[in-house]
């Protein structure tokens, strides 16, 4: 099955069964990559918030990451409507890397 084909199964209601199942391996998934992003990011590397930010005004907003938590990273920013530069603990799943 390709992934139209799963997509529509889902649409039709073919899936039903088993909508449970895909969502807590698609959180499962996302959780993983999550992980391994945060693995790879180090201090100095410059990321971009992604779309799953919020609020939505700092979608795309860049940074440099400054410090790593266990779980999270600080990342300092400037946003447009901030002209002061701010520190934010984040998960790195709202986190692409840039560059």
């Amino acid at each position: 099955m390709d992934f139209k084909e799963v997509v529509n199964a889902i649409i039709t209601g073919e899936l039903d069964e088993h909508l449970d199942t895909i969502k807590h391996q698609i959180r499962t998934r996302e959780k993983n990559l999550a992980g391994d992003l945060f693995h790879r990011l180090k201090v100095g590397d410059k990321v971009r918030f992604n779309s799953l930010t919020r609020p939505k005004s700092h979608i795309g907003t860049e940074g440099v990451i400054v410090k790593k938590n266990r779980t999270k990273v600080v990342v300092k920013v400037q946003h447009e409507s901030d002209p002061f530069p701010r520190e934010w603990n984040t998960p790195p799943s709202l986190l692409e890397m840039v560059g």
